[in-house]
């Protein structure tokens, strides 16, 4: 009969699991020998079960990996529902604008028509009050262009933070509203290659910004790059991709300008800003 193998006892679970095993296969030794079992099924159950352990161990590391993954889906799914949030926060404050201003434009209204029935009854002040009335009606306009404006604006933001609710959740891109500009910041380290070119994943996401604005004949997209420490011509040359890029998905040449950053910009970002053609 084949002698158990001794094993030094060790501290641990690690070394508790060693000297089980350990017996086991002694054990099994023993039954081997002493059941009269050949060599070859012998060997051929010890591979089975080195072949089972190591399977078992692969399912472990698949396990791991696999809970790895739903951890940062969890995280990027989080990411997008605090931008969903912002944007119908953005849009619930120009609603609230909009409503302001209508209610001034009302106001407004009820003036013209009291100063209407004055004016009948004031031949010599005629002018004057004209004047005032043609100035109260500008006004009047200015506000009604407000509260469109406010609409299209918050319509614009909230059509970039569903389309773009997938990138902005990363560090590469961010989208905020400055000045009441929509802008998409594009990290020079996480959306253009080591040759200057555009990643796939900012590429997509410049081809989404043309597709919103070319339908809003308002708007216009600027483009500049904010200071990074690099060639003023290496900076100048991301400019021309993204604004090439911009015209390939359908943005009128017109309508796309590469002016400089202005001062405080953030370094080392691509800015892609949406802002409405002043009125004439």
């Amino acid at each position: 009969m084949t002698d158990l193998p001794h094993t030094q006892p060790a501290s641990g679970h690690a070394a508790s699991v060693a000297w089980t095993r350990a017996l086991q296969a002694g054990a099994l030794t023993a039954l081997v020998w002493g059941c009269g079992i050949p060599a070859v099924q012998y060997d051929q159950a010890v591979a089975q079960t080195a072949q089972e352990r190591a399977g078992r161990d692969e399912a472990e590391r698949a396990l791991a990996d696999t809970k790895q993954r739903l951890s940062e889906l969890e995280r990027r799914l989080e990411a997008a529902e605090q931008a969903r949030s912002q944007a119908e926060y953005t849009l619930a404050v120009a609603n609230r604008e909009r409503d302001d201003a209508q209610q001034i434009v009302e106001q407004l209204r009820g003036e013209l028509d009291r100063i209407a029935r004055d004016l009948r009854g004031f031949g010599e002040q005629n002018r004057a009050l004209a004047t005032l009335v043609a100035d109260l009606e500008r006004r009047a306009a200015r506000l009604a262009e407000v509260e469109a404006e406010a609409d299209e604006r918050a319509q614009l933001l909230r059509d970039l933070g569903i389309a773009l609710r997938d990138d902005v959740a990363g560090p590469a891109v961010t989208l905020t509203l400055e000045r009441g500009a929509p802008v998409v910041h594009l990290s020079v380290e996480g959306c253009f290659t080591s040759g200057d070119q555009l990643t796939p994943d900012a590429t997509r996401v410049v081809q989404q910004v043309a597709l919103l604005v070319v339908p809003l004949p308002s708007r216009t997209v600027e483009v500049t790059a904010a200071p990074t420490g690099e060639p003023m011509a290496t900076q100048s040359a991301k400019v021309t991709i993204v604004a090439n890029e911009l015209s390939r998905a359908g943005m009128p040449a017109a309508r796309v300008t590469t002016p400089a950053a202005e001062p405080g910009a953030l370094p080392g970002w691509v800015m892609v800003t949406i802002r409405r053609v002043p009125s004439r």
